[in-house]
């Protein structure tokens, strides 16, 4: 399964991001931080990680999903 996962990069989201890979499903992770803050390895190929900030106007929805 395709999921969407938002802000990722705290204590459950270093969790939950193995867990869901584990049972193989493919991620798309948008966070404001780096991916590097997450300490831990993220297969890229089963991974999609966006750096962006939902709360900025310039940086809304319509980016994302374009």
């Amino acid at each position: 399964m395709r999921l969407l996962l938002l802000g990722c990069t705290g204590f459950i989201g270093k969790e939950l991001i193995p867990a869901l890979l584990k049972e193989g499903h493919v991620l798309s992770i948008i966070s404001r931080k780096n991916i590097s803050n997450l300490e831990i390895s993220i297969p890229l190929d089963k991974c999609k990680f966006l750096k962006i900030d939902l709360s900025k106007k310039e940086n809304g929805a319509m980016k994302v999903f374009k």
